[in-house]
């Protein structure tokens, strides 16, 4: 995602905070295999895709209807548990801790190089034994789970958040069209 440098005149500030998000995913994708940049990448990520409602309360707070439509959103985002999930993962390490993980896991397959698993301590970590289902990988290298979620790898669970996080910018954009959406 190469800018001109005039990008951002064109897209509303809800969207141009997730295309940010888009690109520290990406980036996080791309240096998985470097823990420093991985979870560097992560935690921004956490920090600018949970910013995308509050850009949206500022630059839409005068607009008529937003704080009607907003009030039932935020409900349902605090009961959709990835979002809270994700809220509390930026809340911890904005206010409370770095991200960390374990030493690695390695897998081995036969006949494939082996794949080395990190578990990122979550909310509180977790004294529960791990079960994963790893879904057969074309790539070699590192893959991150949240020790308290890992039902998915961590890059899955950003793409799943990501989309949420879109889901209501597109459902703002989709009830009130407004000339200032370009």
């Amino acid at each position: 995602m190469k800018s001109d440098g005039l990008r951002h005149l064109h897209v509303t500030p809800p969207r141009d905070k997730l295309n940010e998000a888009r690109y520290f995913l990406n980036t996080m994708i791309e240096k998985a295999n470097d823990w420093d940049a991985f979870r560097f990448n992560l935690d921004s990520f956490l920090s600018v895709a949970r910013s995308v409602t509050w850009i949206m309360a500022k630059h839409y707070a005068h607009f008529d209807g937003f704080q009607e439509w907003l009030k039932p959103k935020q409900v349902e985002m605090s009961r959709n548990p990835l979002m809270k999930y994700f809220t509390e993962q930026r809340n911890q390490t904005v206010k409370q801790r770095t991200i960390t993980s374990s030493l690695p896991v390695t897998v081995r397959e036969e006949g494939k190089d082996p794949v080395s698993i990190y578990f990122i301590d979550g909310t509180g970590g977790t004294s529960q034994p791990l079960s994963l289902n790893l879904a057969p990988r074309e790539k070699t290298g590192s893959i991150y789970y949240f020790s308290d979620f890992p039902e998915k790898d961590v890059v899955s669970l950003c793409r799943d958040y990501l989309l949420e996080v879109e889901k209501v910018v597109e459902d703002w954009e989709s009830r009130f069209q407004r000339e200032d959406r370009i």
